[in-house]
């Protein structure tokens, strides 16, 4: 059991890992290993940092949250909502209809140009709305 979980969570780190090396790797031309070796060692600080928090950091404190509710904070908060903001606003309006089409499968005119309207339109505003409420809710 544990053998399998050590296994899933290495593929898992791998596949999290990945669009950071290959980024590095293809534009700034540094050597795969050293940079999986050094995001690694980057990731291994950030995690024993979490760990921290919960013992002998648990009363060092910033805007009231540790260093683990801070990490929580910033991805569940900001980067979740703004990820999906993000994406709807590429996909309503700069990605090419066709690729929409071909990628969501054969769906009729009419309701591509419903679910375009409300990808470009409801869509972001509600992101928007989800992520100035959930601000408005942790710092009041």
């Amino acid at each position: 059991f544990f053998a399998l979980i050590t296994v899933a969570a290495l593929s898992s780190a791998i596949s999290i890992i990945e669009p950071t090396v290959a980024w590095l790797v293809e534009t700034k031309r540094y050597s795969r290993a050293k940079v999986v070796l050094v995001i690694g060692v980057i990731i291994w600080f950030v995690g024993l940092g979490t760990v921290l928090s919960f013992n002998h950091w648990a009363e060092i404190k910033f805007l009231g949250m540790t260093f683990f509710d801070s990490l929580d904070f910033l991805t569940a908060n900001i980067m979740l909502p703004l990820g999906g903001f993000f994406i709807a606003i590429f996909v309503g309006w700069f990605m090419n209809i066709s690729s929409i089409i071909e990628e969501v499968g054969a769906i009729n005119h009419g309701a591509n140009k419903a679910w375009m309207w409300v990808l470009r339109y409801i869509s972001p505003m509600l992101v928007g709305v989800v992520f100035v409420m959930s601000l408005v809710d942790k710092f009041s």
